[in-house]
């Protein structure tokens, strides 16, 4: 089934709402393209990456660069919210060099990529 189909058919449950549905094809269906933008992390995360707030329309415009992989996405904004994602990257070489001359946008952007290539 369609996740527009599936959001259509859920959203009539009674206590079924959006972030709900949204975690349910992240998690349970493992959908490989939800942007939760109802998720309070996720605005948080979103915020923080990009050193400004942003409206639930702009966040939604500017995840469709991640299209098809925005679960992918939403999965490092929570990352960047409960403070891993720093210590995820420290691993890789040159990621000090990264943040100083490119800042987090870069490093995210790279992360995006590398995805992809898995």
């Amino acid at each position: 089934m369609e996740d527009d189909d599936l959001k259509n058919k859920l959203i009539t449950i009674k206590g079924i709402g959006p972030w709900t549905i949204d975690m349910i094809l992240i998690f349970s269906l493992g959908r490989p393209d939800v942007f939760p933008v109802g998720d309070l992390a996720i605005r948080k995360g979103f915020n923080i990456l990009f050193k400004k707030e942003h409206t639930e329309k702009q966040m939604i415009n500017e995840a469709q660069n991640w299209k098809p992989y925005r679960t992918i996405f939403s999965w490092y904004l929570w990352r960047v919210i409960d403070g891993s994602w720093e210590s995820m990257w420290k691993n890789f070489y040159g990621f000090n060099m990264l943040m100083k001359e490119r800042g987090w946008q870069y490093v995210f952007h790279c992360a995006i990529i590398v995805s992809r290539q898995l």
